[in-house]
């Protein structure tokens, strides 16, 4: 559950159960050199420790690549709420929090893809939900968050949509929201995307009907762009789908 997964488990129990999920899933290619490229989805906001271009302070990064060192053909990508530290005596936007005198931080909703080489690459979501994620109007409605104790979202997201690279491969990485905009998912496409994966966090809908609704679209999303997506949804369906919108497995 979104809400009490950093209550009930440490992010260190966290990583041990997807390493340990890992380890199944790359077991039967360990003795195969030639085996095609294997990429790993662990769900949107998985961690919280990411510190955006000071990336080796993440014990969650430090260990995946350690973990990943053996296994040169094999990349992890994961969300992650990210952060920016800024140092400056007077707030540097209307979004930044202040954390104390002359340091302040921005933060994000992030996909991480990463290796054993220490390759690493990020990209934040852009289409954010708003009050959760994003507060409209900052310099209007980020002062009354203020007064209110910061009881709304801040995340900032990239001007534009950019792929990150599994190898050799460019993958598209929609974070949740982003994979219910059509046109903007082709965007991923058009910047070079080879298959497509999409993160997501479907707990918030309990049992309700949106979590298998927002698998639909993934279907759909697939069919308009005839890509393979890989996607993965944290209490929701994860699913291998095909890029005719076909779903080859779920959990």
């Amino acid at each position: 559950d979104p809400y009490n997964k950093f209550e009930h488990l440490t992010q260190s129990q966290q990583n041990d159960i997807l390493l340990a999920q890992v380890d199944s899933a790359i077991s039967s290619r360990k003795a195969d050199s030639t085996a095609a490229p294997l990429l790993i989805v662990a769900p949107e906001t998985f961690t919280n420790d990411i510190l955006v271009g000071q990336y080796s302070s993440s014990r969650t990064w430090n260990r995946f690549t350690s973990y990943l060192k053996d296994y040169p053909n094999v990349n992890l990508l994961f969300g992650a709420s990210s952060y920016d530290y800024i140092y400056s005596e007077k707030a540097p936007s209307n979004t930044a929090r202040k954390i104390q005198d002359g340091i302040w931080y921005e933060s994000h909703n992030s996909a991480l893809m990463i290796d054993g080489s220490y390759n690493t690459e990020i990209y934040h979501k852009s289409k954010l939900v708003v009050a959760v994620e994003h507060t409209p109007y900052p310099a209007i409605f980020c002062k009354i968050d203020d007064m209110l104790g910061g009881v709304m979202g801040r995340c900032i997201g990239q001007p534009e949509i950019s792929v990150l690279n599994a190898g050799s491969i460019p993958v598209g990485c929609a974070v949740c929201y982003e994979s219910v905009y059509g046109e903007y998912y082709t965007d991923y496409i058009r910047k070079g995307a080879k298959a497509m994966t999409v993160i997501t966090n479907d707990a918030w809908w309990g049992d309700t009907p949106g979590y298998r609704q927002h698998l639909s679209y993934a279907c759909l999303r697939a069919i308009e762009t005839r890509r393979a997506i890989a996607r993965c949804a944290n209490t929701g369906i994860s699913a291998i789908i095909s890029p005719s919108g076909e779903i080859a497995k779920e959990t």
